[in-house]
């Protein structure tokens, strides 16, 4: 009894005084990995096998020792309503590597307690050259102006992965299908000043929402493609895409475009096809597909006078079946 009055008053024996030592210092020991990840937000493998480890104040490794796995997030921002959560904050950097040395790809679902939020990405995501990481976030996906990756390959949207959320693969081969709820009219928006590079051969990058605004600077060794729709299914197709759009979108804003979008020549018959892709697909009403001025679309003019690999394709209101070559 004596013990128990002198721990409770803070005095009394040396054994209370160190008890109470021991318990102030477990707090923020016990807190610390959480300060100091990258992802603002707690991460649960679903799919396959990923290892996610803080390696200091504002870093963490993902390492994939599988084809294809999904995580996912729950954002330690639990507010209802507000703006974006800033769930990669502008200074953290997270970095995707292989634990197997075989190509994966990564799904990472960011699920908020409102899911109607939109999710910010203002710091850097790394990956290594056979890294493709994908982002999902159903309130739509924000890339702010600080925003910087460097990826094998990168798919952003707010169109759910079919099959992902009850953890079964998403990807079949080289196709996948992405679905957004009924009517939504979530959001991609990559800000003025975001950077994204993949530029290993025959990468890609890919954003698919109902809406979609691209302000900042896109450089690809492969393919890219903004697709608005509300359901669509993709195949890649030796670094080409057949996307088709199963049902269109909600959102009369569509695709805007006032970024550059480029990257090294496509070599046509040498195997390395260059395209650009903007698609816009309504659903009831018409949908807009705007290139601002300033928009700078185009992949670097090769040295040879073979020069077929590059091309750009627009679409509004149709499918897109790229032909390899041609």
């Amino acid at each position: 009894m004596r013990r128990s009055r002198d721990l409770g008053n803070g005095l009394g024996s040396n054994v209370s005084r160190h008890v109470l030592a021991a318990l102030l210092v477990a707090q923020p020991l016990g807190t610390a990995p959480l300060l100091a990840q990258a992802f603002q937000g707690t991460g649960a493998p679903i799919l396959g096998t990923a290892i996610i480890t803080p390696t200091g104040t504002g870093t963490e490794t993902i390492t994939v020792n599988s084809p294809q796995a999904t995580i996912n997030w729950t954002p330690t921002d639990t507010g209802i309503g507000g703006g974006p959560i800033n769930f990669l904050p502008a200074g953290n950097t997270v970095t995707f590597q292989t634990g197997t040395g075989a190509a994966y790809t990564v799904l990472n679902r960011i699920i908020a307690a409102d899911p109607g939020r939109v999710i910010a990405l203002n710091g850097a995501v790394n990956s290594d050259p056979v890294g493709a990481v994908w982002f999902y976030a159903p309130g739509g996906l924000l890339l702010g102006g600080t925003a910087r990756f460097d990826v094998g390959s990168l798919l952003l949207t707010a169109n759910d992965p079919v099959g992902s959320a009850s953890g079964q693969p998403f990807l079949e081969g080289t196709s996948f299908s992405l679905a957004a709820a009924a009517n939504s009219v979530a959001g991609v928006e990559i800000s003025a000043g975001a950077r994204i590079q993949a530029l290993g051969a025959g990468s890609y990058v890919i954003a698919v929402a109902p809406r979609i605004v691209h302000q900042g600077d896109i450089q690809v060794n492969g393919s890219a493609a903004l697709v608005t729709a509300e359901a669509v299914d993709i195949t890649i197709n030796g670094g080409l895409f057949d996307i088709t759009a199963t049902i269109g979108s909600a959102s009369t804003n569509g695709l805007l475009v006032g970024g550059s979008i480029g990257g090294p020549a496509g070599l046509g018959a040498q195997g390395v096809n260059n395209r650009i892709f903007l698609m816009a697909m309504p659903k009831n009403d018409a949908v807009t597909l705007t290139l601002q001025a300033g928009a700078a679309l185009g992949f670097d003019i090769a040295a040879a006078a073979d020069i077929d690999g590059n091309a750009i394709v627009l679409s509004a209101g149709h499918n897109i079946n790229a032909v390899v070559g041609g």
